[in-house]
């Protein structure tokens, strides 16, 4: 894993290692996913090291999906005709629902049909009002802190 200082390896800086992954292109389909997704992987198999600590970046780094619903027969001793999956998808900066679509066709095939029940394309730019004023507080907690602007992926509200 590449060091910071010739001493320390990339997992021992926090604040280093989100700068190191802010420099990934993810933004602009098609960018340098394949690098950036390589170097988060590298990080997550440094064995005993980061594990959790960086696992939280994951979803960061690309789109993500996740199966919520499943609807099929109402009765318990009937193979139903038909089955059908919601899945809750959530696009990195950049991307629509037809490019999660596209990764989606990529992994279950042409088969499948899928429909877009709800997109919210979020903001147009991220609103960065108060990162002076939340970095100014955070240097005075901390005066060796660095400050970093990060991508959060939203909550699904319940």
């Amino acid at each position: 894993m590449k060091s910071i200082n010739n001493t320390s390896p990339v997992y021992q800086h926090p604040a280093a290692l989100l700068q190191h992954l802010i420099q990934f292109d993810t933004t602009n389909p098609p960018g340098n996913e394949a690098e950036c997704i390589t170097f988060s992987n590298g990080l997550l198999n440094i064995p005993g090291k980061l594990g959790k600590q960086v696992s939280f970046f994951d979803p960061l780094l690309h789109n993500t999906v996740d199966a919520t619903v499943l609807h099929g027969s109402d009765k318990c001793n009937a193979i139903p005709g038909e089955i059908s999956v919601e899945l809750d998808g959530r696009l990195l900066p950049g991307y629509r629902p037809e490019d999660m679509i596209a990764e989606l066709h990529q992994i279950v095939g042409k088969d499948i049909a899928f429909d877009v029940m709800m997109h919210d394309p979020g903001a147009s730019e991220p609103d960065m009002g108060l990162f002076d004023t939340l970095a100014g507080i955070l240097r005075k907690a901390d005066p060796d802190a660095i400050p970093v602007p990060l991508l959060w992926s939203k909550p699904c509200p319940t």
